[in-house]
């Protein structure tokens, strides 16, 4: 156990950059006057399946922002597969392997679903090709044709091929959330971010999803590195898990090492959640 910022922290040995397709350390990252994030450090290994939680106004989706390109960080290091992406445009990090979906999923809704999964190419080949597919244009047939079989192939696999052909505005946000996945794997990510896959689902499509999800990883042997608040699903679907608390790194362990720390039961997850 050690010490950090007045808080107990899981002690856990630290990866060198060849084996850990992330690392985050000592990110800071500032609006204004506020740090959003401060001072935090993480490993993702190679294939593993890792958690952050805290509450609202933690700094989680901050810190995926931070990670992915689409904040700027005023203080640390963001290496992905061995190297420094600090500079790098998020275009740029998805080539070094790195994809991820959004609290909110981002579809266009007039399209269908294997049209929005063909847009995870990597930019701007996924573009040209859904536009090829969706007004018929000559010259990218053949890399089309590739794509869709590639993206009904994934939706099969999550369970939602039924739903290829269907416009996103026309289903649920469990499907919604299937779609994105789906996008997010065409482009062959070494390290998936997945931020609140579960939100707005019920027991059940959660559970689902789940299974789903570990098989996903299991087959394409992927990190990834999830932000969950529904508990029941993120520790079952996790090996080691890290804890924020107002920008900071709080705690981090294993599933069963973070239900048995009091500070995290009672504030994150509820004295009666964690004696399970």
């Amino acid at each position: 156990m050690t010490t950090t910022n007045g808080a107990t922290v899981q002690a856990t040995p630290r990866l060198v950059s060849h084996d850990a397709v992330l690392e985050i350390r000592d990110l800071t990252v500032e609006f204004g006057g506020l740090r959003a994030v401060d001072g935090v450090s993480l490993t993702v290994p190679e294939g593993a399946k890792v958690g952050l939680i805290g509450p609202n106004g933690a700094g989680k989706t901050t810190l995926f922002n931070a990670v992915s390109g689409f904040v700027r960080y005023s203080a640390g290091e963001v290496v992905l597969s061995g190297q420094d992406a600090g500079h790098l445009p998020p275009n740029r990090r998805a080539r070094l392997g790195l994809a991820r979906t959004f609290q909110h999923p981002k579809l266009a809704g007039d399209l269908t679903a294997l049209q929005n999964v063909m847009f995870g190419v990597h930019e701007p080949t996924g573009i040209r090709l859904a536009l090829a597919d969706l007004l018929g244009l000559p010259g990218h047939r053949h890399q089309a044709a590739v794509a869709m079989e590639e993206g009904r192939e994934l939706l099969a696999f999550l369970g939602a091929e039924q739903y290829a052909e269907t416009p996103v505005d026309l289903l649920p946000l469990g499907v919604h959330r299937r779609v994105e996945l789906a996008r997010a794997m065409m482009g062959k990510p070494q390290l998936l971010l997945l931020d609140e896959p579960a939100s707005g689902m019920d027991t059940r499509e959660a559970q689902d999803l789940l299974a789903h999800l570990l098989e996903l990883q299991r087959v394409k042997g992927m990190a990834v590195l999830v932000i969950e608040h529904n508990m029941r699903f993120l520790m079952n679907a996790v090996d080691l898990v890290y804890v924020l608390d107002a920008g900071r790194l709080l705690a981090q362990g294993t599933p069963d090492e973070v239900r048995a720390d009091t500070r995290v039961a009672s504030a994150y997850l509820g004295t009666q959640e964690a004696a399970r």
